[in-house]
């Protein structure tokens, strides 16, 4: 039997594995529209307030519209969870309206989005709320390690923390904003 605390991680435990996660994006991120091209010009990990981030920028077309996203994935220290900031860009106008949001991409409803300040960079971003995450993370990752028999107890530290981002990222990431997109890496 595992106790909550199991499926947890701490900010060094995502601190040490981001850089993983920033390598996975890079080779891992697909389109499940083949007919959608995309382009990351911009993936960098970033110390901001002595806390590491992970900032992206993708474009795409859809609809015959320009969409850029900009997005962070930090760590939250009140919900002990990571978290995924965004902006959205239509023809390269920023759009801060939920409502508009909707006209041109299709969120996931499962999420609760709202504009907020971000909580490290302290400027308006739409935020995949964190409160339910970490209940979240723990059924994944106990349908993920018992439905193939593996002891979450013998996996290292980091590899459980990459497998946690990765489904995490699945989850609560890209694919929470723009459902097109996934991480096509195999859990380790």
């Amino acid at each position: 039997m595992t106790n909550n605390e199991d499926f947890l991680i701490t900010i060094e435990e995502f601190d040490r594995c981001i850089g993983k996660l920033k390598e996975t994006i890079t080779q891992d991120l697909h389109c499940k529209d083949r007919s959608l091209d995309f382009k990351i010009s911009n993936l960098r990990i970033k110390e901001v307030c002595n806390q590491l981030v992970v900032f992206v920028y993708l474009t795409t077309i859809k609809n015959g519209n320009s969409v850029g996203i900009e997005f962070t994935v930090s760590f939250d220290r009140f919900y002990i969870v990571p978290i995924f900031n965004f902006r959205i860009y239509i023809n390269t106008k920023l759009i801060f309206d939920l409502e508009d949001l909707k006209k041109y991409i299709c969120l996931e409803e499962d999420v609760d989005i709202l504009l907020t300040d971000h909580h490290i960079l302290q400027n308006p971003w739409f935020q995949i709320h964190p409160c339910e995450t970490s209940n979240t993370m723990k059924e994944h990752l106990m349908t993920y390690y018992e439905g193939n028999g593996r002891d979450l107890k013998i996996d290292s530290h980091d590899e459980f923390t990459l497998n946690y981002l990765k489904i995490w990222f699945n989850l609560y990431g890209l694919p929470s904003v723009l459902q097109e997109f996934s991480l096509r890496s195999t859990i380790l």
